[in-house]
C-alpha cells in the first residue's frame, strides 16, 4: 500500500516531465518527488500507529484473512477516491473523512463481532483442548493443531496438564495419542522420538475453569483517534 500511495501522488497531472538537458533523464519533477515523500511519510505515520485485531470466535489465520479482505476493500476505495479527486477536488475531502471513519468502523465492527460471538476456545468435559503450540515443539512436529482435544496418551486418559506430565514422565520414545478434531472425528497420532524420548508436548491448553474470561479492554483502545490523542498526551495504552 505504501508504494501505491507514493506513485499515485507522482502520477498526478503535471507531476511528470522529461529532462532533456543532458545527463540522466528525470521522469518526475523534483517538486512532485518532494510531495510524494510527504505523502509517504503520512502513510508511514498511520502504519506506526498500528492496526491490531483480536480473534476469539475464529482461528487467527481465518481472522487475518477476513481482516485483510476488509482492509483491502478499504484501501481500494480510498485509492479510487484519491484518483477521482485529481479532477473533482471535493472528492478529496470525502476521501479524508472516509479514511478515518471507515478505518474506525472496521475496528469497531471487528471488536464488537468478536465480543458478541461464541468463543472458539472453550474448555471441554472430556480431554484437554489445545489452545496453541510452541514453535518446533513435539506437539507441532507430530501434527497436532489448534483446537484439538487430547483424549489419551498411550492409553492413559488425559484431563489436565498434570495428566500429560504424568503420561510422559518416563521419557517415552514412542507414543500414540488419541485426539479429537474440530469436526468431532477422533484420530490416533503416532510419534517417535529416538533415542532420548521426550517429556513435554509444548502446548498451551485452554483452562479447565467452568467459565473462561477474555479481557478485551486492551484491544478496545486500538484505534487511530485514541492513539493520536494518547500519544500527544504522553500516555501509553494500558497493558
Amino acid at each position: 500500500m505504501i508504494p501505491v500511495v507514493f506513485f499515485t501522488f507522482l502520477l498526478q497531472s503535471g507531476a511528470t516531465a522529461l529532462n532533456l538537458s543532458g545527463g540522466w533523464p528525470m521522469i518526475f519533477k523534483p517538486s512532485a518527488i518532494e510531495g510524494g515523500a510527504w505523502a509517504l511519510g503520512l502513510d508511514c505515520l498511520v502504519a506506526v500507529l498500528c492496526y491490531s485485531d483480536l480473534a476469539i470466535t475464529k482461528h487467527p489465520e481465518k481472522k487475518c484473512r477476513q481482516s485483510a479482505f476488509m482492509l483491502f476493500c478499504y484501501s481500494a476505495i480510498l485509492l479510487v477516491l484519491a484518483i477521482c479527486s485529481i479532477r473533482i477536488p471535493w472528492i478529496g475531502y470525502a476521501g479524508v473523512a472516509f479514511c478515518v471513519v471507515a478505518h474506525e468502523g472496521i475496528n469497531l465492527y471487528s471488536t464488537f463481532s468478536e465480543k458478541r460471538g461464541i468463543p472458539l476456545y472453550n474448555a471441554v468435559r472430556r480431554g484437554l483442548r489445545v489452545l496453541d503450540m510452541l514453535p518446533d515443539s513435539h506437539a507441532r512436529l507430530m501434527g497436532l493443531e489448534r483446537g484439538d482435544v487430547i483424549l489419551s496418551i498411550n492409553n492413559n486418559d488425559i484431563q489436565t496438564e498434570e495428566g500429560v506430565i504424568e503420561a510422559l514422565r518416563d521419557y517415552p520414545t514412542f507414543t500414540w495419542i488419541r485426539v479429537s478434531g474440530w469436526d468431532g472425528v477422533e484420530r490416533t497420532v503416532e510419534y517417535r522420538c529416538f533415542p532420548g524420548g521426550y517429556n513435554t508436548l509444548g502446548i498451551v491448553s485452554v483452562p479447565r475453569e467452568k467459565e473462561v474470561t477474555y479481557n478485551t479492554s486492551y484491544f478496545e483502545n486500538m484505534s487511530i483517534l485514541k492513539n493520536i490523542v494518547n500519544r500527544f498526551r504522553g500516555m501509553d495504552r494500558p497493558v
